[in-house]
């Protein structure tokens, strides 16, 4: 028996941060939007991923449910269903970021709260499983992945990166702009231009912009392609709901802007002062995202004003247009867990919604 068509999968925005009964945050749900730009922990997609699981789970047991009360004296396959509750074809989710080492440091480093008391609990470990990440090096290497990535339709053991043991129900690009930055300390030849236009410098003080020689149509044909691979996942099961997208660039902000053409062959040829009179015609990411994602499709969070001495930044807001209004956030160093040695002293950090 084949179970009855399960409905699109609504994730509400709150789910981008660790999960609070005390502020559970906004309702308004993804896919609109589904591109989130502005700072964000990078357990990030690890909470949006665990919470779509959540969610698909819940949805085929009431799907599997609804088909055995509309056929009694049938019994639900076991490729289905084991009949214990459990699903022994679940839904996964892949994510794709930039480097392994990068993620994994990053994520050591931000040593969320959640992840120490909830991190070892089975249901998170089962369900962190069922989380396909993919690494790339390099935007090249992003881009042939992306247009690459399809089902495995053989019998045999995936080996391949770029294919899959089944369609994922929700694709997540993380970061992937930082593939295209490059090392302020690289770039000195280019200092007194970063001076005068900031707006293509990552947030924060990461130490990190884009690439000279990138445009905003080498990002914007990565958006596309994710789109694209978004899009062939869906067309595998037509049945099933749609594969969602989400992308989220916690290194970019509101003023990130990147050049319509890349560096003319007589402006790399020029001296530096010359470079530094050029003035190009630059467009901001965000509007790129809008253009290509939806106007309605976009989100950005972005810092608060802060005191002077204050040298962390530690409250923000995003702003959803279609939610007509803003939604606060803050981010506070928590304490040490109640088996540390030091339950008192402040060890990482802790996001949640105002």
């Amino acid at each position: 028996m084949v179970l009855p068509e399960m409905t699109s999968i609504h994730l509400p925005l709150s789910s981008i941060i660790p999960p609070s009964t005390s502020n559970p945050g906004p309702s308004h749900t993804v896919p609109v939007p589904n591109y989130i730009l502005g700072p964000l922990p990078p357990t990030s997609p690890l909470h949006l991923a665990l919470h779509y699981l959540d969610l698909a789970d819940d949805a085929t047991r009431e799907c599997a449910s609804g088909a055995r009360h509309d056929n009694e004296g049938q019994n639900i396959t076991e490729d289905e269903h084991d009949g214990k509750g459990a699903l022994n074809t679940p839904t996964r989710v892949l994510l794709v970021t930039g480097p392994k080492a990068a993620f994994q440091d990053a994520t050591e480093s931000e040593d969320e709260r959640w992840f120490r008391e909830h991190g070892g609990w089975m249901s998170v470990i089962q369900k962190l499983k069922r989380i396909d990440m993919r690494f790339c090096s390099s935007a090249k290497q992003l881009q042939l992945l992306l247009t690459l990535l399809s089902k495995n339709q053989n019998r045999q053991a995936n080996v391949d990166s770029h294919t899959l043991d089944g369609c994922p129900g929700l694709v997540i690009l993380w970061n992937v702009a930082e593939l295209f930055m490059v090392s302020s300390v690289d770039t000195r030849l280019r200092a007194s231009e970063v001076r005068q236009d900031n707006s293509s410098k990552s947030p924060e003080g990461s130490g990190k912009q884009f690439n000279a020689n990138i445009c905003i149509s080498d990002y914007l044909n990565v958006l596309a392609a994710a789109r694209e691979t978004a899009n062939h996942f869906s067309s595998i099961n037509p049945s099933g709901p749609a594969t969602q997208l989400v992308v989220i660039e916690p290194n970019l902000t509101a003023h990130s802007s990147l050049p319509v053409l890349p560096p003319s062959a007589q402006a790399e040829s020029s001296d530096v002062w010359s470079r530094q009179m050029t003035r190009e015609k630059r467009i901001l990411v965000v509007d790129g995202a809008r253009h290509l994602m939806g106007e309605s499709n976009v989100a950005v969070i972005q810092q608060k004003p802060q005191e002077e001495d204050q040298e962390i930044p530690t409250e923000y807001e995003l702003i959803v247009r279609t939610a007509q209004g803003t939604f606060a956030m803050k981010r506070q160093p928590c304490k040490g867990g109640d088996w540390t040695a030091q339950q008192d002293e402040l060890h990482g950090w802790q996001w949640e919604w105002q």
